[in-house]
């Protein structure tokens, strides 16, 4: 029953590569595209596609190349206690933390 539990924690709980993939899409953007503002080949876009987490500073970029922040999918996804962690997420969201409602930046134009 433990290592069930260790192993569970040790799934990332949400696929970012899709969600990445999911925002070039929904931007009517192409691989091509994303892969020439990241300084590489579309066959590694693709790569970055297929990855259930990803390098921080590449996340980093992708997020500013399209004015999405993707570290807020994760923000959200531990004020919403959804995530793996469970009961050890008291230990990682201190209590003055204050959840709040994630907002695509894109959206911040349109007010």
């Amino acid at each position: 029953m433990l290592s069930m539990v260790i192993t569970m924690k040790q799934q990332p709980f949400m696929h970012i590569g899709k969600l990445i993939k999911q925002k070039v899409k929904e931007q009517h953007r192409t691989s091509v595209w994303l892969a020439e503002r990241l300084s590489c080949s579309r066959t590694n876009v693709y790569k970055i596609y297929d990855k259930k987490s990803i390098d921080t500073d590449v996340l980093f970029r992708i997020s500013a190349i399209l004015n999405f922040d993707f570290f807020s999918l994760y923000t959200e996804e531990i004020c919403k206690g959804d995530c793996p962690m469970g009961q050890e997420r008291k230990e990682i969201v201190p209590d003055w933390f204050a959840c709040k409602p994630i907002r695509d930046n894109n959206s911040l134009e349109s007010e």
